[in-house]
């Protein structure tokens, strides 16, 4: 567990929101991937024809490459989901022939789609993005971010078990002495923490982050004081 006070740091709480992005082009569409301190979200991709014929789609993030087989004339629309890794056009499924491509948490990445054919087409991304906030949270006593770590066991045939290399990494916090319901509001549905000290140095940050709880009790002055609690994904 690291406990620090807030003397000593500042909370800031970035928002995770959903957002879309579209581009127009003949062939080839690039989005640029900003996953640096984050969990990288790659998306849903949604292709719709407006003219000329296509037969194949290419989606390629690094030296890595999924493509997927499927016609495409004008008036058509594909969905390539990859977090549920579902990719359609109306009510027909297609299976890519190659692994699906993955982005890197923390780090930087184009993704790159190209149809095979000519024509024009509008392909519409949608993913989460961490909206930067600069207000830090007011009036933080403490917090503590802890690291738990949960070893993986396989059930012998004697009904005995045994311990496997792999480990289980399961990360939570809590801050406590938070003011007002303002302060609160601050933590959205989905959000990032970054913890930085009183000269502007990062110390932690926590990568997609939900609440599990809210408290509030009286402070030694008589005011109410909130505290939360909840578990983020990874820190970096």
């Amino acid at each position: 567990m690291l406990t620090l006070m807030h003397e000593d740091i500042y909370v800031y709480v970035d928002p995770i929101i959903p957002v879309s992005e579209a581009k127009t082009a003949t062939d080839t569409f690039t989005f640029a991937n900003d996953a640096v301190e984050q969990v990288s979200d790659i998306g849903i991709f949604t292709i719709n024809v407006s003219s000329g014929n296509y037969t194949k789609v290419v989606v390629k993030v690094g030296d890595k490459t999924t493509t997927i087989n499927v016609p495409l004339a004008a008036g058509e629309t594909f969905v390539a989901n990859f977090r549920d890794l579902y990719f359609s056009k109306d009510n027909s499924i297609y299976f890519p022939t190659d692994d699906i491509v993955e982005l890197k948490d923390n780090s930087k990445e184009d993704i790159v789609i190209t149809l095979t054919g000519s024509g024009s087409a509008t392909v519409e991304r949608m993913y989460n993005k961490v909206q930067i906030n600069d207000n830090d949270v007011w009036f933080v006593d403490s917090i503590s971010v802890d690291h738990s770590f949960e070893q993986t066991k396989k059930v012998l045939y004697d009904g005995s078990e045994k311990n496997v290399r792999n480990e289980k990494k399961t990360y939570s916090f809590s801050i406590n002495g938070l003011w007002s319901q303002k302060e609160i509001d601050k933590f959205t549905d989905l959000f990032r923490v970054r913890l930085v000290d009183e000269e502007g140095t990062k110390l932690e940050t926590l990568a997609n982050c939900t609440v599990n709880s809210l408290n509030y009790s009286s402070s030694s002055g008589g005011d109410f004081t909130y505290a939360i609690s909840g578990s983020c994904e990874k820190i970096f």
